[in-house]
């Protein structure tokens, strides 16, 4: 329990979350409690490999995300940056949201008819849409049509979002 208040320059409130799942909520209270009552003060939450919660803390509080498992020398220098009024949060916690965000394209390329990905897999390829219509013997209506529900079950609006895709899903 914190009796005074912390000194802001010179101090950092270290969280070590513990390993149980049922107690993450409780946890996540505690600390967005604690900079409620204390917004101006350096903090850094030990995590272990929980990405979903380390993915959490690092949005929405003012806090760095350290990872249990680094190297005491890794661990050093995010405390020294945390010092420094940088918010960090550590390599190996910081890929969940790609794994995330892969995943849910992925789970949307299933959704797919067979002739939308064949379209989409030219159209990723850089193809006009006459000539797509050429490739697959189709109306180019059709080959436009396929695009259309593609990209509305991918949920793309513009084909810059194609860019966070990958062929080898389709």
């Amino acid at each position: 329990m914190i009796r005074r208040r912390p000194d802001v320059n010179r101090e950092i409130v270290l969280f070590y979350l513990s390993r149980n799942m049922t107690h993450s909520p409780q946890q996540l209270r505690i600390i967005s409690s604690f900079f409620n009552v204390y917004p101006d003060v350096k903090g850094a939450a030990l995590v272990d490999n929980n990405r979903a919660v380390a993915g959490r803390l690092y949005r929405q509080l003012p806090l760095s995300v350290i990872y249990q498992g680094e190297p005491l020398s890794d661990m050093v220098r995010m405390i020294n940056r945390v010092l420094q009024h940088r918010k960090v949060i550590s390599e190996r916690l910081c890929s969940y949201e790609e794994e995330v965000r892969d995943f849910l394209w992925e789970e949307r390329v299933r959704l797919l008819t067979l002739q939308e990905k064949n379209v989409m897999i030219d159209v990723l390829q850089g193809l006009p849409l006459c000539r797509i219509a050429r490739n697959h013997n189709i109306k180019m209506k059709t080959a436009a049509s396929h695009k259309y529900n593609a990209f509305r079950k991918l949920g793309v609006l513009r084909k810059i979002d194609l860019l966070q895709l990958r062929i080898e899903w389709f």
